[in-house]
């Protein structure tokens, strides 16, 4: 029986939501995802020592996860979560109906009783301009309810099973206090808190391989050059003349550099924004060190022509004087 080598790689990415002005962020997706997937993943990894991956984790996220446990920034969504719920203005009380409910619901509110009640208190489906009249079939304590829900709602099944008070609150159900939802708070910037020296962990005992994207996830190939674009695509209206391979260069050695002083490790691989790549791009990667990045069978195929589907992997030569070394570009 053949043995068949099967490498997983799994893409951590969100984009940079911090206003540079306000040290806001419009939405919660950092610290919601943190505290859900991204944790899960790392905990389930950390219980199965034999089990390896390739983890990406891209800068931006990475800047994000720092900011957001530092205390540095803080989301919308979490500004509207701290307000103690007898004083939120008609406004903010609109927005959480909006926005409190944004999870799987088959998944994440349907199974629990309190949180599903809420949602057809509200209704499915809503309007513009539906939430600030709606807000009158709402009590203070609905909305302390809604306010808890929707952070409790979005931890991980690992979180959970390490966080006795998580479990005791999912077991309550209703009539929360504030100071349960400032627990529910205070437990999401732990589990955040944790999340980058467990991936750390993971990579020093060599289970899994860290690699990085470019820092501020632009498309590369439209960097280097717009005129690309319209090699697999000749009808793109893209504009003409910009060309700033310096840039490109510029992101990879910044994602490179910050990802080395969060992990200690240089990247060896890099998972090029949306697997964006052209053959400009590879004397770039191995000038600066990387020895593979990971793209799609679709764009690969649009972007190398001597392109071979029945290949495992594509092995492009450094160009010039550059001489033997070899980037693997890796298809899905």
């Amino acid at each position: 029986m053949k043995t068949v080598a099967v490498a997983f790689l799994w893409h951590l990415h969100q984009p940079y939501y911090t206003d540079p002005l306000t040290r806001t962020a419009p939405f919660p997706w950092v610290r919601l995802h943190a505290t859900k997937g991204y944790f899960d993943m790392a905990v389930l990894l950390e219980e199965h020592p034999e089990m390896h991956a390739a983890v990406n984790i891209t800068p931006s996220l990475l800047l994000q996860l720092q900011e957001q446990e530092r205390g540095d920034v803080r989301d919308v969504f979490w500004s509207h979560a701290v307000c103690p719920a007898a004083d939120l203005s008609a406004d903010q009380r609109a927005f959480i109906l909006r926005h409190f409910f944004a999870a799987n619901w088959d998944t994440m509110v349907r199974p629990h009783e309190r949180y599903y009640s809420l949602l057809i208190q509200r209704g499915r489906q809503i309007q513009d301009g539906d939430a600030e009249r709606l807000t009158a079939r709402f009590s203070a304590q609905d909305f302390l309810d809604l306010q808890v829900w929707h952070n409790l709602a979005w931890f991980g099944h690992r979180a959970v099973a390490r966080y006795p008070a998580l479990r005791q609150l999912i077991s309550k159900g209703r009539q929360f206090t504030e100071d349960e939802k400032h627990e529910v708070l205070a437990l999401q910037h732990e589990v955040l808190g944790q999340l980058v020296p467990l991936f750390k962990r993971l990579a020093n005992r060599g289970q899994i391989e860290l690699s990085t994207t470019p820092f501020f996830h632009p498309i590369l190939p439209l960097l280097i050059n717009t005129d690309f674009a319209r090699r697999s695509r000749p009808e793109s209206p893209v504009p003409s003349g910009f060309v700033h391979p310096e840039d490109a260069r510029m992101q990879l050695r910044m994602a490179i550099e910050f990802h080395t002083s969060v992990f200690g490790q240089r990247p060896v691989g890099v998972w090029p924004s949306e697997g964006a790549v052209c053959p400009e791009l590879v004397p770039m990667l191995a000038e600066l060190g990387i020895r593979w990045a990971a793209t799609d069978e679709g764009i690969l195929a649009a972007s190398v022509k001597e392109w071979n589907r029945t290949r495992s992997r594509v092995p492009l030569p450094r160009s010039g004087a550059l001489g033997r070394h070899r980037i693997y570009l890796c298809p899905e």
